[in-house]
């Protein structure tokens, strides 16, 4: 396979969603018939896994993430704002994100680069510095940003940093949120580990002013690009360079990666969750 899916509900888990077992998901919309009738219609999907609201984080880490950290790998993180993304990523003040846990696991010891992909350009997260893609034939670098050394004194200033970026705008269902893509690279003992934090999707989305159009139009291009890679894998062609992610993911793109959906139950967020 080319990409494992994984889906997370966030709690609490509202009666439009229900499992069938742990690959296979009900979603419930309400609609009317031709007599104008109310109805409720469900939609099934199958995914690798399904995880309950009511799984903690350290299960998923340690199921999904844990035996992938011998060799590089990518995880992605995906889902519409307001589902748990950030959560899951980062954790809060009681319980550990994914990131907390793969630095517990290199005893926040590594080296990382923080890649923050804006409508207007890219930047390295922490030194704020303008980013320029250039291509060697095999793979798009980045020049123009560093590496920097995480420790157990500084692991929080870095995190903390991170969490900033991912709150920087507004959408439909967050005054804050996150209107970047986010590609984190962790170096550890010669392994070069992925974490893309993807933008949350928007289907309709409120458009507030001309910089929210921007970004709004940037992430929905940039997310077709990449479904665009994923849907090429195996033919001989990839249209890599149809977006500055997929760019930047051309080497990871084709590896067994992981993907993270969040959903968020309720029926105001099906088409979100769609």
């Amino acid at each position: 396979y080319m990409v494992r899916i994984i889906c997370r509900i966030k709690p609490p888990k509202e009666d439009n969603i229900e499992l069938v077992n742990d690959t296979k998901i009900l979603l419930y919309k309400k609609g009317r018939n031709l007599l104008d009738k109310s109805i409720i219609k469900p939609y099934q999907f199958e995914l690798d896994k399904i995880y309950d609201y009511n799984i903690d984080t350290r299960k998923i880490y340690n199921d999904e993430i844990k035996p992938k950290l011998l060799n590089d790998f990518g995880v992605f993180i995906y889902g519409h704002t307001g589902s748990g993304k950030t959560y899951s990523m980062f954790g809060n003040d009681t319980d550990l994100g994914i990131f907390d846990l793969i630095s517990e696991e290199f005893k926040k010891d590594y080296e990382i680069e923080a890649i923050d992909l804006r409508y207007n350009g890219i930047y390295d997260l922490f030194t704020n510095n303008k980013i320029v893609l250039y291509s060697n034939g095999k793979e798009d670098t980045c020049h123009n940003s560093e590496k920097q050394k995480i420790t157990p004194d500084n692991y929080l200033d870095f995190k903390n940093k991170i969490i900033e970026s991912r709150t920087r705008g507004k959408s439909k269902h967050n005054n804050v949120s996150s209107r970047s893509h986010l590609v984190i690279y962790i170096y550890k003992n010669d392994n070069k580990y992925t974490i893309v934090d993807l933008a949350g999707n928007e289907r309709k989305p409120n458009l507030y002013n001309k910089v929210n159009e921007y970004e709004t139009s940037f992430i929905n291009s940039s997310l077709l690009a990449l479904k665009e890679c994923f849907r090429s894998y195996g033919k001989s062609y990839m249209p890599y360079r149809r977006s500055d992610l997929t760019r930047l993911l051309k080497k990871i793109i084709t590896k067994k990666n992981l993907i993270i959906c969040t959903i968020h139950s309720g029926f105001p967020y099906f088409y979100d969750s769609i």
